[in-house]
């Protein structure tokens, strides 16, 4: 296997681990969906969350000032964060 070969399936492996992380994201949106009811603050949420939905590499965020959440991306081959948008019973 060529230098080359060997980078591109190492740049392969940091995409596929985006992908699930942006699936990680979005089960914590749901279960944030599931779990909204009182008034828990977004930040209460997050961290009541099942352990099984965190990653001790990447950080759940609330980002847009309460309007989203958003992840950080380890590719270089577009955003820094990948972002969902809040429904509006979610927002802060």
């Amino acid at each position: 296997m060529s230098m080359n070969t060997a980078a591109a399936y190492s740049r392969y492996r940091i995409r596929m681990q985006d992908f699930g992380a942006r699936l990680d994201l979005l089960a914590t949106l749901a279960w944030l969906r599931e779990n909204a009811g009182g008034k828990r603050a977004l930040e209460a949420l997050l961290a009541s969350r099942p352990q099984s939905m965190r990653s001790p590499a990447r950080r759940v965020r609330v980002g847009d000032e309460g309007a989203s959440l958003r992840i950080r991306m380890f590719s270089d081959a577009g955003d820094e964060y990948w972002s969902v948008p809040l429904p509006a019973a979610l927002q802060e």
